[in-house]
């Protein structure tokens, strides 16, 4: 649910002119960006092995990292360029629209993952 009122908020955020507002906006997403840390770190660690924790969580922290921290901001930067001849100085602004999305999408994931850890739970405690 935290990464879908970001997305919600971020996309506002994007689309508001007002720098004040935007301002007061990124206040709470800013705040709930890090709420899925908790969990994903809880899930890697509780569905690997206990002798394999330390591997799994480096390579999540190496993904993630890759992905969020290394093709996100290129990927914004290349959008944003190639918008530049169409829409000038706004065009950061729309690029970055492109994140919200991204969040709701990996609020599917992570709502279709609990449900398919749940059920697999569900069916190992009848068993």
């Amino acid at each position: 649910m935290a990464l879908v009122v970001v997305a919600l908020l971020w996309a506002l955020v994007f689309l508001t002119t007002n720098s004040v507002t935007a301002l007061i906006l990124l206040v709470l997403p800013g705040g709930l960006l890090g709420f899925y840390l908790g969990p994903t770190f809880a899930m890697v660690q509780s569905l690997v092995d206990p002798a394999m924790r330390a591997t799994a969580a480096a390579l999540l922290l190496l993904v993630t990292n890759l992905v969020g921290l290394g093709l996100g901001p290129v990927g914004v930067g290349a959008l944003s360029d190639a918008l530049m001849p169409y829409f000038g100085a706004d065009s950061l602004r729309l690029a970055l629209l492109v994140v919200p999305p991204l969040c709701m999408w990996a609020a599917y994931h992570y709502r279709a993952a609990a449900n398919t850890i749940s059920l697999a739970l569900g069916k190992a405690a009848h068993r």
